[in-house]
């Protein structure tokens, strides 16, 4: 903080009269040039405990949550499985956000390279090449082309089979 004296050196004039005050001017001005010096140290100090002034109302009107001394085993579980779901959708989050950068910066220098790595699975890095079975095909497509549907058949839909 700042020291009374600091303070007066930089506040006070003084008129010379004599050899006395003539030193005494001297000291003041020496130290305020140091208090100068110090001016930003001093401003610092200043400006953070304005802010902790500012931050102690926040503190009184908002509750913080207090735990329980001896919580039971219940909400013990309870905490950890909330903590690991929450690093879980972190870590997929992160995982999703690597891939996409990495392959915008693929796309941008090689896109050879990146079609081709599309073509992997991300879990065991193999390209995936094998066609379905015809069967399988066959099974596929049947099964969503013959399930029957309503759709809604309104004048224009009849006017434009109609002139077909």
């Amino acid at each position: 903080m700042v020291a009374k004296n600091d303070i007066e050196a930089v506040t006070t004039t003084i008129i010379i009269t004599s050899g006395d005050v003539m030193l005494e001017v001297l000291t003041r001005a020496r130290r305020n040039d140091t208090v100068m010096r110090n001016m930003p140290s001093y401003e610092a100090q200043i400006n953070k405990a304005n802010l902790a002034e500012q931050e102690k109302p926040s503190f009184t009107k908002h509750k913080r949550y207090v735990s329980e001394e001896n919580p039971g085993v219940a909400e013990i579980l309870d905490h950890l499985k909330q903590k690991l779901a929450a690093m879980a959708k972190r870590l997929r989050r992160y995982r999703e956000s690597h891939l996409r950068k990495h392959q915008n910066t693929e796309f941008a220098t090689n896109q050879k390279n990146f079609y081709k790595n599309l073509k992997k699975t991300p879990s065991d890095g193999k390209e995936n090449d094998a066609m379905p079975k015809k069967e399988e095909l066959l099974q596929f497509w049947t099964g969503i082309w013959n399930t029957p549907t309503n759709h809604r058949i309104t004048k224009w839909y009849q006017d434009e089979k109609r002139e077909m």
